[in-house]
Parts: structure tokens; C-alpha cells; sequence
């Protein structure tokens, strides 16, 4: 109720003060060989907000196989945020290996993935958003199916 209250108090104060926001204003996309394109704004917001739900998606994901795992709240918060940060920490060390687009953890820095900065900077251009919503996509599913199996093996142990 807080969040959205906030969210909703700030879209009106902006309103008041500048219109609801220029849509289409430029925001700059890097590109291979000091190349460069533009990108509207809205678009911007729409796959941010896109890859926010993957990574939500992903983290929730993270928590449910705890919570299976181990029964109890506070264990699985727990373990859900040291594998997070564990995970994006492991993911910095392994961003000049040939398989790091594949490691969701890479994929945190939103912006920086969607400008394609994060890819100028570690100069890899396989860093993209397409890969991005594949490899967020492809590690919930796998983590829900195992989720799934476990709690199927512990129904079939428990009776």
C-alpha cells in the first residue's frame, strides 16, 4: 500500500510540474565499433520494467526452492539474498568467459544492459537484452521445475 501510494504521489506531483514526461525523448544505445543509435524513452521504461519483472521472477524463484528447501522464512530469505549477492559477485568474475551472456546474474544492471553499456564497458556484445530476457527466462523455469520435483519427492517421502 506504501509502495503504490508513493508510486501514485509521484506520478501526480510530476504531472503537475512537467506534464507526464517527453516520451520520446532520446536516450543513447552503444553499439559495436564506437557506433550508436537512439532509443525513445518509452520504449526505454517498457523493457526496464520488463527485465525488472524477469529479475523479480528470478528471485522469487531463488526463495520458492528455499522455502521448499528448508521450511522456514527467515532461513530462505536468508539464503535467497547471499545467493543473489553471491551469484552477482561470481558473475563479475566471470564476465570474460566465453559463456558469461548466459549468467542471469549479469543481467541485474538494467539500465546498463539496456544501453548496452554494461557490454561497451566489459566488451562483450553478447550482453544484450534479448539474451538477457532468455537467460532470466530459461534459469526461472529450471529452478521452478525443481522446485516442483523436490516437493514432489518430499510429498511421496513424507506419506
Amino acid at each position: 500500500f506504501l509502495l503504490i501510494s508513493a508510486v501514485v504521489f509521484s506520478v501526480v506531483v510530476g504531472s503537475i510540474f512537467d506534464r507526464f514526461g517527453d516520451w520520446h525523448y532520446p536516450v543513447v544505445i552503444y553499439g559495436e565499433e564506437r557506433t550508436f543509435t537512439l532509443m525513445s524513452m518509452g520504449v526505454l521504461i517498457v523493457k526496464a520494467i520488463g527485465m525488472f519483472l524477469l529479475i523479480l521472477l528470478f528471485s522469487y524463484s531463488i526463495l520458492f526452492l528455499f522455502s521448499i528447501l528448508t521450511k522456514r522464512v527467515l532461513v530462505a530469505i536468508g539464503l535467497t539474498l547471499a545467493t543473489l549477492f553471491i551469484g552477482i559477485k561470481l558473475s563479475e568474475e566471470l564476465v570474460t568467459s566465453g559463456f558469461a551472456h548466459f549468467i542471469p546474474f549479469q543481467y541485474f544492471s538494467v539500465f546498463d544492459v539496456l544501453t548496452n553499456e554494461l557490454a561497451l564497458t566489459l566488451e562483450n556484445f553478447n550482453l544484450t537484452y534479448t539474451n538477457g530476457l532468455i537467460s532470466l527466462s530459461i534459469a526461472s523455469l529450471i529452478l521452478f521445475v525443481v522446485t516442483y520435483v523436490i516437493s514432489i519427492v518430499q510429498t511421496k517421502i513424507g506419506n
